[in-house]
């Protein structure tokens, strides 16, 4: 498999583990409840009965073999991130770090296009204040206020630099779209990544007998 379908597979294990441990992190399906109706201590002529409480269960599956399947997953995601590691460190780019890279330009370009939108302006409000007139009395007067805003910074280069990085984050997509088709991770899936919960672990089972 390539690396695209080996981060699906990825994926899909790690569904099938988030599964198994909902299974297992509900009590009333890895437990067994029984009430014993002890009538003849009250009615020495009843008869005394034990009975199952009945929980509707999704399947029906033997816990500790869920157990094991959880360790087997596991152990399976394991040998596969071995696996992509090995294949990532074979390519001729660094993967993770061109991705994690082309993350922070693509971020930047964003800052890049928002600081390009701010503009200089001028507005004009009114401001208030007070004075003494002829008799001595304080009086509030309205006076005109021009606020100017201006950009300290060169648009055009904002732009450049915007462009630049969005030319850069393409060519590095580019190259990791190639990369993820064309870069073999050494792991063989055992199952088939559109099957069901279900049929999964019917599979292990019946593997591990």
């Amino acid at each position: 498999m390539n690396l695209k379908e080996s981060f699906h597979y990825q994926n899909f294990l790690e569904t099938l583990l988030s599964t198994a441990s909902g299974y297992l992190s509900d009590t009333d399906y890895v437990t067994t409840r029984k009430r014993e109706h002890l009538r003849s201590a009250a009615n020495p002529g009843a008869k005394d009965e034990t009975l199952l409480v009945a929980v509707e269960k999704p399947f029906d599956c033997d816990v500790n073999a869920l157990i094991d399947f959880v360790v087997h997953i596991i152990d399976e995601k394991t040998l596969l991130g071995a696996a992509i590691s090995a294949a990532k460190k074979s390519s001729a780019l660094d993967i993770d770090s061109a991705i994690a890279l082309n993350r922070t330009r693509q971020n930047t370009k964003q800052l890049m296009d928002r600081l390009a939108s701010v503009k200089s302006r001028e507005t004009d409000t009114t401001g208030r204040d007070y004075r003494l007139n002829n008799e001595g009395n304080q009086t509030a007067y309205v006076y005109n206020v021009k606020e100017v805003v201006t950009i300290d910074f060169d648009r055009n280069k904002v732009k450049g630099v915007a462009k630049a990085l969005a030319r850069k984050s393409d060519e590095i997509s580019a190259e990791l779209d190639r990369l993820v088709l064309s870069t073999e991770v050494a792991y063989v899936p055992k199952y088939d990544a559109n099957d069901t919960f279900e049929d999964v672990l019917e599979a292990y089972i019946k593997g591990a007998k």
